[in-house]
């Protein structure tokens, strides 16, 4: 969390987990990630973040697709929302976010 101009907070607040069960030397578990994006896709003013993920191991199937919605304050409603199906591949982990044409 930012504390000032151009400073942060030592530590930092955990504001979503995916894997809640695991909270050190995670690397090969289920909820480690680099399939994550911002975006409003609710349009109420508040960033969500759009997170895919193999959830039995990291890179092996099945994935899948969730949107956590902002709270405003820098974390997330829980549970977070599935979009679309399981999927039998690592196909979750791979999508694009919309693109705001108009401000």
């Amino acid at each position: 969390m930012g504390t000032g101009p151009g400073k942060f907070a030592q530590t930092g607040a955990k504001v979503l987990d995916v894997n809640p069960a695991c909270n050190k030397n995670c690397s090969y578990k289920a909820g480690v990630t680099t399939a994550a994006r911002t975006f409003d896709f609710d349009f109420d003013g508040k960033l969500d973040v759009i997170i895919g993920w193999t959830y039995t191991k990291t890179g092996i199937p099945p994935s899948r697709i969730v949107i956590h919605y902002g709270n405003g304050n820098g974390t997330f409603k829980k549970p977070g929302v599935q979009n679309g199906p399981n999927f039998d591949t690592v196909a979750g982990t791979w999508f694009a976010i919309p693109q705001r044409q108009c401000p």
